[in-house]
């Protein structure tokens, strides 16, 4: 049993994830095929999984799902360890056959509806009442299902969990630098990594380098975002000032055309009044 201790890389999820990647995909590419074996030469288990997926990119989570489909037939398998099957995304989950679920806790109504959905993603066992277990299981039991002989997901059942034999306590510096120091690999790798000729290298230059055309790209869009909604205010500002024109325009033009009408009532009834007088001058006349 190999442990990666990566205290660092899994608080930055991107670069878990890529790990991920490059390390089945080298395994992929390394190792011959095998078939359909009854137990697998080599098995992955990946703790903390729902930081893999978090804020992932959608050709990243393309690339787990992708790989992780095709490396059984090299002998592989690869757990997931996390605290919910919801944590992981629906196309990746889709991938993986043997599920073990331990007791979820649930209080808020966000937590249950994770337990319904939990529930929902085993086989139905007419016998067990699924979503009730998964809040009631004590220590040490879990429900599990299976592929059976004929590569179908078994009902899901409430199973014991034999633990290992061993501390569960967090082990101790001394400890952990003890084994890196005894195991062999400390030779190899220590001496090796940030050797600018090495693939490791490359390989952390390149996600550099990604992580950077990210935060520019991030910076361009919000850039081109911000000059759309300045362009936009723009055209709205615009737009009011044309129709506030317009209406201006209106206005006066309803104020020409009452100006005009009253001009010419008022000449109609100097006419008239003019008509009048002439009227009368004339009959005083006679």
């Amino acid at each position: 049993m190999n442990i990666l201790e990566c205290n660092k890389l899994f608080q930055d999820p991107l670069s878990y994830s890529t790990f991920l990647v490059g390390l089945l995909d080298k395994l992929y590419d390394y190792l011959p095929e095998v078939g359909d074996l009854d137990k697998p030469k080599l098995v992955l288990f990946f703790e903390e999984s729902h930081l893999i997926f978090k804020d992932a990119p959608k050709r990243l989570l393309a690339m787990i799902e992708q790989t992780v489909k095709l490396i059984r037939s090299k002998g592989v398998a690869v757990f997931f360890c996390t605290q919910t099957p919801t944590d992981i995304p629906d196309s990746v989950l889709a991938q993986l056959s043997n599920r073990i679920q331990h007791s979820l806790r649930a209080y808020t109504p966000a937590e249950l509806e994770v337990v319904k959905k939990t529930a929902k993603s085993f086989r139905e066992n007419p016998n067990l009442n699924t979503e009730e277990q998964l809040t009631n299981m004590k220590v040490g039991t879990a429900l599990v299902s299976v592929l059976d002989e004929d590569g179908a997901p078994t009902i899901v059942e409430k199973t014991k969990i034999l633990p290992p034999k061993s501390s569960m306590n967090r082990a101790d510096d001394s400890l952990i630098m003890a084994c890196i120091n005894s195991d062999g690999l400390s030779e190899v790798y220590d001496d090796k990594y940030g050797d600018e000729n090495d693939d490791d290298y490359d390989a952390a230059r390149e996600l550099a380098d990604y992580k950077q055309f990210e935060e520019e790209e991030k910076a361009r869009i919000a850039e081109e975002e911000r000059l759309a909604k300045e362009e936009e205010a723009r055209i709205r500002k615009e737009e009011k000032e044309e129709e506030a024109r317009i209406r201006r325009e209106e206005r006066e033009a309803e104020r020409n055309k009452n100006r005009l009408a009253k001009k010419a009532r008022n000449k109609l009834e100097n006419e008239l009044v003019n008509i009048g007088v002439r009227s009368a001058k004339k009959l005083l006349k006679n």
